[in-house]
């Protein structure tokens, strides 16, 4: 698992970077969830940035279907909410 921040881009940061003026958009976070055999992602959500990572961890586990034989994860989502939901798998 893991997230990428993305830029939305549209018309009111065109106008920013033409005349100054208009809103510039945020940026976002994709966070997926990606089968490492068949390299087809199982689970995505699209967050502010201001979402931390393991706070998405839940929902993109239970987005995936079937049985989950192992997770892997970056340092962010090293979090005791994180470690409870793969205990919880365990138990399955």
């Amino acid at each position: 698992m893991g997230s990428t921040r993305l830029k939305i881009w549209g018309e009111s940061e065109w106008k920013v970077r033409q005349d100054g003026t208009g809103k510039i958009q945020p940026w976002r976070k994709a966070h997926l969830a990606v089968n490492g055999n068949a390299k087809d992602v199982i689970g995505m959500e699209v967050t502010t940035v201001e979402r931390a990572d393991a706070e998405v961890f839940k929902g993109l586990v239970d987005q995936a279907e079937g049985s989950i034989e192992r997770i892997g994860c970056d340092g962010a989502y090293d979090t005791c909410s994180a470690d409870e939901v793969a205990v919880s798998l365990d138990a399955r």
